[in-house]
């Protein structure tokens, strides 16, 4: 039983830390006065 509940609190404790790296990554992109080069990251451009 212990073994389970440890399992459960890794597996968790692992999926909220990526959504906390997520979440601070979408900050990053916020527009709050002054542009910055991080809100360019996820913009994708095709030339040739």
């Amino acid at each position: 039983m212990l073994e389970e509940c440890q399992f459960v609190y890794d597996f968790t404790q692992e999926g909220m830390e990526k959504a906390v790296d997520h979440l601070e990554k979408e900050f990053q992109k916020i527009r709050a006065g002054k542009a910055t080069p991080d809100m360019l990251k996820g913009v994708v451009v095709d030339y040739y």
